[in-house]
């Protein structure tokens, strides 16, 4: 007899009153069943950590951790774990497997604890069973931070590196090959130019041996016509010459003697070619020692202007100099660098006083023969700079001017020497540069660049 909602009893059949109760304990059976499922029947209780396998240990309680993270080193990779059966302590056969490692359960008897050792950077899950049907497993979940070689960017990294040093390797043998072949090469080019320089010397002081013969008896053939007495009103054109010499053609003695003076100038000219020939054929180089680039210009601007006033004394010019105060000294040889400055001088009042002589007198007016003399300190060089306003120099003439024997100046007034002798002394005695910049009709700028 059941009661129902209502509180009056419930009349049923002697059947399905046992149906009834066989439900009832089929449904406590299964919540039994469910309850005893739910149950772990085994617990970790701690975990020992070694640095290897001889090193003190570290313990660790799981119960003291309160489901906080488990976080090891890369060096801590000797774990041993502690657990027991809950249910029976007695027991002591067990299942385990440590995920991320093992790839099956394992199992022993008569155990309560378990080692692992040797373990790779990782996540990794322990997991602890009785030996017992539907024995729900105890988990314990940690990580071990990797080494730096088990990185996933280490290999890519190591490969990079290596290609970084084999590039290196390559840059510094391909450097030092490149560095024996220019050695090689300068050392060829010395051998040349010192063999080059001998022929030369050597054509030059034959040369020169003759040459004075001319110009000496030029000049003493002069001297005997003029103390040759010239017609006077006494004594007639056709009048013998004292001695009682015959009579004497005076028009023809005059044109001898010109004849004798042109001679003897381009014999002067000639003379200077060789004697260029003979100092662009010099290779013994002076000493260098650290020299104030400022002061070795302002002197040789000085003697420069001097010099050239000296000799015309029409010329009107005017030079200005700015001066790097701070500029550093450099290793130069300074006779030579006072060779070249005097020559890129002189050829920048030469260039400003022959534009203002093919000037107009209205022209000259509105025109001042200038040149400008700069240094200054650009990185690791020093650059020294030599502008004038001159008529300028042709495209088609400006890759030549550094040619021995090459000039744009009218015949007898220039060697062609001056910039190929100084170019040489800026590019092979002193390892610097030597730029020309020019626009015709506005003027010339040349640059010397030095290293310091």
């Amino acid at each position: 007899m059941l009661f129902g909602a209502t509180g009056r009893t419930l009349n049923l059949s002697t059947p399905m009153r046992n149906a009834f109760i066989s439900l009832c304990f089929g449904l406590c059976a299964c919540f039994f069943v469910q309850a005893q499922k739910s149950v772990s029947s085994a617990k970790i209780l701690s975990v020992g950590i070694r640095n290897n396998q001889i090193g003190s240990a570290k313990t660790l309680f799981i119960d003291s951790l309160k489901n906080q993270p488990i976080t090891l080193s890369y060096d801590q990779s000797y774990l041993l774990f502690n657990f027991i059966n809950v249910q029976d302590s007695s027991q002591k056969s067990f299942s385990y497997i440590l995920h991320g490692l093992d790839y099956e359960w394992i199992t022993c008897q008569n155990c309560t604890q378990v080692q692992y050792a040797h373990l790779d950077g990782g996540e990794y899950t322990f997991e602890v069973k009785a030996n017992k049907p539907n024995a729900i497993p105890a988990q314990l979940n940690f990580k071990i931070e990797g080494n730096i070689w088990h990185q996933w960017w280490f290999i890519p990294v190591l490969f990079l590196y290596f290609l970084v040093i084999v590039g290196i390797g390559v840059y510094f043998f391909v450097l030092y090959q490149f560095r024996q072949k220019l050695k090689e090469q300068r050392l060829i080019h010395k051998e040349k130019m010192a063999s080059m320089a001998e022929v030369t010397a050597g054509i030059a002081h034959e040369i020169q041996n003759p040459l004075n013969f001319v110009n000496n008896f030029a000049e003493l053939s002069i001297e005997l016509i003029e103390e040759l007495s010239p017609p006077t009103p006494n004594r007639g054109v056709d009048a013998p010459p004292i001695g009682g010499w015959g009579a004497v053609d005076w028009e023809i003695l005059g044109d001898l003697t010109l004849n004798l003076q042109k001679i003897s100038h381009h014999g002067q000219r000639a003379s200077n070619i060789v004697k260029g020939m003979l100092e662009h054929s010099r290779n013994t180089a002076g000493e260098r020692q650290p020299t104030n680039l400022n002061t070795l210009a302002e002197e040789n601007i000085l003697h420069s202007y001097q010099g050239i006033l000296f000799k015309n004394k029409d010329f009107k010019a005017e030079y200005h100099t700015h001066f790097d105060p701070h500029l550093p000294k450099i290793q130069v040889v300074p006779q030579e660098m006072s060779r070249v400055l005097l020559n890129l001088f002189n050829n920048a009042f030469y260039a400003v006083n022959q534009k203002n002589q093919q000037l107009t007198p209205t022209e000259r007016q509105n025109y001042q023969p200038t040149v400008w003399v700069s240094t200054k300190k650009t990185g690791n060089e020093v650059h020294l700079t030599v502008k004038d306003n001159g008529a300028g120099i042709p495209d088609n003439i400006k890759a030549k001017i550094f040619q021995p024997f090459f000039t744009t100046k009218p015949t007898g007034e220039g060697t062609g020497l001056g910039l190929s002798l100084s170019y040489d002394i800026i590019i092979k005695g002193h390892s610097g540069k030597l730029e020309v910049e020019s626009k015709v009709g506005e003027g010339t700028t040349f640059i010397v660049k030095l290293p310091i």
